[in-house]
């Protein structure tokens, strides 16, 4: 019973701090918000947390991200219970959440893996930047975002969506292996730019499309846009369909570039 005091203690004067930094790495509370489950036959905490302008999320430890309806800024994380001293997951000046290990605290050996992830599921309308530099898989089932999204991937990382929608821009950067099963992704302008190894498929009705490639690409695309710029100086097979008023392709690499159905 003291332990447990002790712990409820400790989660009442962490939800009293600053507004600007939340943090779940400590939290050992049994009641209110801590939940528990095992995933793999590994013993697992969750807690809630609170961030109505959450707009970027910063992850450099393998994580599966679900994006769902709720409360905006509604965040539930959950960890494997042994390595969460060790855990720094908190919500930065409000808006970033930031998924890593404490400085210099990170053990050699740890169960966090992609088979046994930090789980994160969340709610908000405003996000606008997503950056991974450890595994990250992102499933969106609510599919509401900031009007100008950048997806980076330094690790590998999935996402699967029925639609992505960002009214002006969406930007996404692959550096490493990135699998994106999106079925459409809706803006007006597409950002493309590859230098790992990147899958796309879908289609999207961007207005104008940039895409570069120094990696390889297993890309097919469906497209109803004024203006489309390829540049691949990569490898792989590109193929783009649907309408493009204006063409330009520039190819100084081995990629297989596949424009028969553009225009039909």
């Amino acid at each position: 019973m003291k332990k447990i005091l002790v712990a409820v203690l400790l989660f009442t004067a962490l939800a009293y701090s600053a507004q600007s930094q939340q943090t779940v790495g400590i939290v050992t509370s049994t009641s209110g918000s801590v939940t528990f489950s095992a995933i793999n036959d590994i013993e697992y905490r969750s807690i809630n947390l609170s961030a109505p302008m959450l707009c970027e999320i910063v992850s450099s430890l393998p994580v599966d991200i679900k994006l769902v309806e709720g409360d905006e800024g509604s965040i539930e994380i959950s960890y494997p219970k042994q390595e969460e001293e060790w855990l720094d997951c908190r919500v930065m000046d409000g808006i970033r959440l930031i998924i890593a290990p404490k400085k210099d605290a990170m053990p050699k050996s740890t169960v966090i893996s992609p088979k046994t992830p930090i789980i994160v599921k969340l709610s908000t309308s405003k996000l606008r930047s997503i950056i991974a530099t450890a595994d990250m898989d992102l499933e969106v089932e609510c599919d509401r975002f900031h009007s100008w999204l950048q997806i980076i991937s330094n690790s590998t990382m999935s996402i699967v969506a029925e639609s992505i929608s960002a009214d002006s821009k969406i930007e996404i950067l692959s550096n490493s292996t990135s699998t994106y099963k999106v079925k459409h992704w809706n803006t007006n302008n597409l950002v493309i730019t590859n230098m790992g190894f990147l899958l796309l498929d879908g289609s999207t009705t961007a207005k104008s499309i940039e895409h570069t490639s120094s990696g390889i690409d297993n890309i097919t695309l469906d497209v109803n846009c004024h203006k489309l710029d390829l540049t691949s100086v990569g490898s792989g097979t590109i193929c783009y369909s649907g309408t493009a008023d204006d063409v330009n392709i520039v190819s100084m690499g081995k990629a297989t570039i596949r424009t028969s159905e553009l225009n039909k």
